[in-house]
């Protein structure tokens, strides 16, 4: 490996990986997944088809 001694992460750099990967991950992907199911649905609708 290259460098010298490896150093630890700050607290900021924690945090910041521990808030996109937590709670602001966790609701981009519910968001992402309610726009899906709702242009889905609105698609189907604007087709014509059933739902059942």
């Amino acid at each position: 490996m290259r460098g010298g001694p490896s150093r630890g992460t700050g607290a900021r750099d924690r945090f910041l990986t521990w808030y996109f990967t937590g709670p602001l991950g966790h609701f981009v992907a519910g968001f992402a997944d309610w726009v899906q199911l709702l242009s889905r649905y609105a698609w189907a609708r604007a087709r014509g088809r059933s739902l059942s």
